[in-house]
């Protein structure tokens, strides 16, 4: 038996010949000839290992285990066109999204542009000064209207000093910008 053993060691098969002769030693359910048959005949080794308990049972869940790999498999195939439905949908709302992001950006740069323009002092000293231009023709032309015989005195007071007040108004504006450093 010991020469059984160190020939099944130094065999160069797997480790599974020798995990068969251990059990077979131990459960004393393989005669020596029967163990040698096993070793070199592979397709006798195969059919005794497939016979074994837990064997079959582990064959029977891998069949099982296929068997419901092929329905998820099959299941999967058959959704193929809606993924791809859906897939092209996000596609096109991802497109559009892209669009009117830029578009979005694009307002919010020039509504940026637009207000650092408005309260850049060199602009608003630009703007004052035409106001202040304005108001001083508005000013004009009601002494003009009044010295024509066009308005009342009393209107005349009241609206002169309006447009006067503003005038001055916007220029101590205009000054107070231009004294900033």
């Amino acid at each position: 038996m010991r020469d059984l053993l160190s020939s099944i060691i130094c065999n160069r098969k797997s480790a599974c010949f020798f995990v068969l002769f251990a059990l077979s030693f131990l459960t004393n359910t393989f005669s020596e000839d029967e163990l040698r048959i096993l070793l070199e005949d592979q397709d006798q080794f195969d059919m005794w290992f497939g016979s074994l308990s837990e064997v079959e049972a582990k064959t029977e869940q891998l069949v099982l285990l296929m068997q419901q790999s092929a329905e998820l498999a099959g299941t999967t195939l058959s959704q193929e066109e809606t993924y791809n439905q859906l897939r092209q949908e996000v596609n096109e709302l991802r497109n559009k999204y892209v669009k009117r992001k830029a578009a979005l950006d694009a307002m919010q740069a020039e509504q940026v542009a637009k207000v650092q323009q408005m309260t850049d002092p060199s602009t608003l000293v630009q703007r004052l000064q035409q106001a202040i231009n304005e108001a001083e023709r508005q000013s004009e032309d009601t002494a003009r209207n009044f010295c024509n015989g066009e308005m009342q005195c009393s209107d005349f007071i009241r609206e002169f000093k309006e447009q006067r007040k503003l005038y001055h108004i916007r220029n101590a504006k205009k000054e107070m910008l231009l004294s900033r450093p």
